[in-house]
This record gives structure tokens, sequence and C-alpha cells, in this order.
């Protein structure tokens, strides 16, 4: 692995020294030890920052930004960095990065609100520019958690109400998943898709069993559509099996249809089966056309012969087949394209 961006130092003493903590570079640190609340720690810094941690649930690997744009590597040579107070081109982590087990929140304080809030792993560098920063170090993971979901639900979309959500989502205690499901489950809620989301991407096991409880207790429509989307991005093994049960079976044609785009592009190695049952199978004739879409997403060795039998099976209906023809011609691999000629020669 590559070496590390930046060292974890624990400060131990008191105030206004010039240290880091986390992945705060150039920082005057002024330590608060008393509080355990972040709320409380609103009304404790009149204008500038605060900062705390807290532990990343399982397998989340370190976010960061990438002010140089996205460069897929996690490496010693600085590429990736955040700035409490400057702009990033992206943020996220990179397959190399590591597991994360801290993650570091910072916020913003103007006239007693919150008005940012960055969020990353604890050895993502956050530059502070000789800010000073005032640090909490152990918080109340209820308290942590109330605060971080009234922020979801009422900060600025883009520089608060987002990335609370992310953090909530990034903590280690069971709770955040329930509370993402309440999220999820109240009517008018702004963030609900997300939640849905980030119960995908970033619960597990525990993000999986939550999907599919939403799965029996969302009503059909679009944000019920969006368990597709998450299971997609869920690494808990059972995500794929419940992907393909809902294209097979579930009571929604569209529902039906999305899933079966999902399972073609998060696991293409299992989807070809799935897929082509839909084709023959599924009466709905917008599942069918969008299954033949679905085949035309998995690899170039599997998508173009399998699109070029479906176009030469005279037993498909007609619609089918020229959707295999179309889909073909976009995406087909040379072989196949060549059978494509002659077959519409002959």
């Amino acid at each position: 692995m590559k070496a590390l961006l930046a060292t974890i130092l624990l400060l131990g003493s008191s105030t206004g020294a010039q240290a880091q903590v986390g992945g705060l570079v150039d920082a005057d640190i002024l330590h608060r030890e008393a509080i355990d609340d972040p709320a409380a720690a609103v009304g404790e810094v009149d204008d500038g920052w605060f900062a705390f941690r807290y532990p990343a649930v399982e397998g989340t690997t370190t976010p960061c930004c990438w002010p140089g744009g996205w460069t897929g590597r996690w490496n010693s040579s600085m590429t990736a960095g955040c700035n409490l107070e400057g702009p990033h081109q992206s943020f996220g982590t990179a397959s190399d990065a590591g597991i994360e087990t801290t993650i570091m929140a910072y916020a913003r304080v103007r006239d007693g609100a919150v008005t940012r809030l960055r969020v990353a792993g604890a050895r993502c560098p956050m530059e502070a520019g000789g800010q000073s920063v005032t640090w909490i170090d152990e918080t109340s993971t209820t308290e942590t958690l109330d605060w971080l979901e009234t922020l979801a639900r009422q900060g600025d979309e883009d520089r608060v109400g987002q990335p609370a959500l992310r953090a909530l989502a990034l903590h280690a205690d069971p709770a955040a998943t329930r509370r993402l499901v309440s999220l999820a489950l109240e009517a008018g809620n702004d963030r609900s898709e997300e939640a849905v989301f980030w119960l995908g991407e970033a619960r597990g096991q525990q993000g999986f069993e939550a999907l599919a409880s939403l799965l029996d207790e969302l009503p059909v429509g679009e944000l019920r559509r969006q368990v597709n989307i998450a299971l997609g991005m869920n690494e808990s093994p059972a995500a794929r099996d419940l992907l393909a049960s809902i294209a097979a079976a579930d009571r929604d044609p569209d529902q039906r249809a999305e899933a079966l785009f999902w399972l073609a592009n998060a696991y293409p190695d299992s989807a070809l089966q799935p897929i082509l049952d839909a084709i023959r199978e599924d009466r709905d004739p917008n599942v069918a056309g969008q299954a033949v879409f679905a085949l035309s997403q998995l690899p170039e060795d599997v998508a173009g012969p399998s699109l070029l039998a479906l176009a030469r099976d005279s037993s498909l209906p007609r619609e089918a087949r020229r959707q295999a023809l179309f889909w073909l011609a976009h995406e087909g691999d040379e072989e196949s394209l060549a059978q494509l000629v002659e077959l519409l020669v002959h």
C-alpha cells in the first residue's frame, strides 16, 4: 500500500498549539474537552470552525477531496487533500485508499448556525490555512447522530444537508441505519432518495436488510425504484440475488425494468440469464424492451453474441428482435457486426 498522505497525531495538550489532529494541517487547535455534543459546540464557536471525530462504519474506505481532478490513485504525492474554505473538484474514495476507521467532521459556524460541513477520513489532509479550529474530542453517539440528522433535514442542500447525510451514513453505530430508514420513509422529505442511496452505499449488511424491508414498506413509485440503485451499490452478497428477484417478479413493471439495468451494470457476471428470461417471459413489452437494452450493457464479448442470437430468433416478438438489431449496431463487437451484415444481406 502506498504511504499515507499524512501522519495522524492525537493532540494531548491544551490550547493554541500549531498541530495536526486527525487530518488537520496548519491549524491553530483550541481544545474543548468538556463538550461532547456537537450542537453545544455551535454555541461555543462564535465565528469559525470546530471539529470532532467518530468511528467509521465497517468497510469504509478513506473519503477525501481530489483537488487536481479524479486520479483513481491514493499516493504520497499529495494528489488528494481537502481545504476547509476552498472548493474542490472531486470528492470520493479510491480503491486503494485503504480501510478507514475514523471519520472527521469539520463544521463552519457563523451567527450561531452551521453554514458549511466538511466530512473526510482521518487520514485525508484538511488544510486549515492557519485558522483556529475548536477541537471537541469524544462526542456522545446519540447527540452526534441527533445533530447530523437535524442538519441533514434542515441544512443548506449542498454545503450542509448533503454532507450531513453522508456523515450520518458513515457513522459506525447501528442507530445510523435506523435513522436513514426513518428519513427514507418520511413522506415529502427532500432527503428520502439520498437516504435510500446511502443505505446501499455505506451500510453493508445492515443496509441490505433495510433495503429489503423498504421494498415491502414503500409504495410503488420513484422512491421505491431507488432501492434498485442502492442494491447495485451494496456489497452484501445477497444484494445481487434480491435485485435478480425484483427483475423477475416485482409487482411494478417499472421496478422490474430498472432492476435489469442495475443488475447488468453492478453484477455483469451473473446478469445474462435473468435478462434473457425477462426478454422471453415478461408480459410487459416495456420490460422486455428494457431487458434488451440491459443486455447491451454487458461486456462486449457477451453482449454482441447474445444480441445477435436474439436478432436471429424468429420465435421472439418482432419488436424485441428489432431492438436487438438496434443495440447490436451501436454496441456490438466487430465479429458480431460482421455476422449482422451477413444476416441483413441474406
